[in-house]
């Protein structure tokens, strides 16, 4: 997953890699990714390219309390 492109990524996919990005090796990652799950497809998508540095923190539509 960490090869597919960040749009391509279903809703599911990008939960998923946020959970595991700042919970993995945890075990809140189950918990993690349901809280993700109620963000949008878009806002979820906009978080992962945030995290994986193709968008800047000022190119940011939506605000994160994290």
């Amino acid at each position: 997953m960490a090869d597919k492109a960040t749009r391509e990524m279903t809703k599911r996919e990008l939960a998923d890699w946020l959970a595991n990005k700042w919970y993995g090796g945890t075990t809140h990652v189950d918990w993690a990714t349901k809280q993700y799950l109620k963000d949008t497809k878009d806002q979820l998508a906009e978080q992962v390219e945030h995290a994986r540095g193709e968008r800047a923190s000022h190119e940011l539509t939506y605000k994160y309390d994290h």
